[in-house]
């Protein structure tokens, strides 16, 4: 809590300024969350941190806006209006975790294992939990100084920009190697679970009940719905709460038809949705068949936690 974006002040109690930095914040805060839990010895809700790394990037890679959205817009819109991210959502928490441990991972490739991820912490203490807070370039700087390595390639990618992790290009410092497949999504009996992630959503003192999509090629999407359109009705029923529209669209199960009328600038918009089920991604991390002795030694290390 002490270290701190440059947009954020003393304690206050308006709504927060937009920060491009949360995905710093808010997901190195989970990394340390999982990885002081096992320097502790504590029990861990993953078995190991490999078991830890799947999840995660199981979740990255089957949220669409993740891969599409870059963190710093992502951040901004944690704190922002509905609908900043237009028809994705996406996770700044998940997306910082994973840039973390690539970083870390970046970090102890570069120094022989002799630095980490918590040099460059410590040095955030340092120099940013005072009057000053941080920006991304002083996070890019930092980890540079830290490695004596250039990581502004990934900076550009992956913060600023939108371009997909590259999960094998830094697993393999360490030996590892992630393999994805695709799974129809279902519950714990096997049966087809029916994409429901759709959500609406109301401003303070408007009385319009707004859409929110999460994926443009989810059945949602593909019927021609967008996020901010004004929902109203719902197989004929009229929407007037954000609950209403809930109580409807937890009922529907994969095979049904659902009938929306929205409004919009142009007029209004009718459309079918066939609720169907999704598709998620797997994630399964295996060592490299061949590795040297420098890589062999970072992952006995980061699977120590050390």
């Amino acid at each position: 809590m002490r270290i701190r974006p440059v947009e954020f002040r003393d304690i206050g109690y308006r709504a927060p300024a937009l920060s491009r930095g949360l995905w710093w914040s808010e997901g190195l805060t989970l990394f340390y969350a999982d990885l002081l839990q096992r320097r502790a010895r504590l029990p861990a809700f993953d078995s190991t941190r490999i078991k830890h790394l799947e999840g995660l990037t199981s979740w990255y890679l089957s949220n669409p806006g993740n891969m599409h959205i870059s963190p710093e817009k992502v951040s901004l819109a944690s704190d922002g209006p509905p609908g900043m991210l237009g028809d994705y959502t996406a996770s700044t928490h998940l997306q910082g975790e994973l840039l973390g441990t690539m970083l870390d991972l970046i970090i102890r490739d570069a120094t022989n294992g002799r630095r980490s991820i918590d040099d460059v912490m410590r040095k955030m203490m340092e120099r940013f939990s005072g009057v000053h807070g941080f920006t991304n370039k002083n996070i890019e700087e930092l980890i540079t100084a830290t490695c004596s390595c250039n990581v502004h390639a990934f900076f550009q990618d992956h913060v600023y920009g939108n371009t997909p992790i590259e999960l094998n290009k830094y697993l393999s410092l360490a030996g590892m190697h992630a393999a994805s497949k695709w799974i129809n999504a279902s519950d714990s009996s096997g049966n087809p679970v029916p994409d429901l992630q759709v959500y609406a959503f109301q401003s303070p003192g408007d009385a319009a009940v707004k859409l929110i999509i999460t994926n443009p090629s989810g059945c949602w999407g593909k019927a021609g719905l967008h996020t901010k359109d004004v929902i109203l009705t719902v197989n004929k029923s009229v929407i007037k709460t954000v609950n209403d529209f809930r109580q409807i669209i937890r009922k529907s199960q994969t095979g049904d038809t659902v009938f929306i009328e929205v409004q919009r600038p142009g007029g209004v918009f009718r459309t079918k949705v066939f609720v169907s089920g999704y598709r998620q991604a797997v994630i399964c991390i295996d060592e490299l068949k061949e590795v040297t002795e420098k890589q062999r030694n970072l992952r006995k290390t980061w699977l120590l936690s050390l």
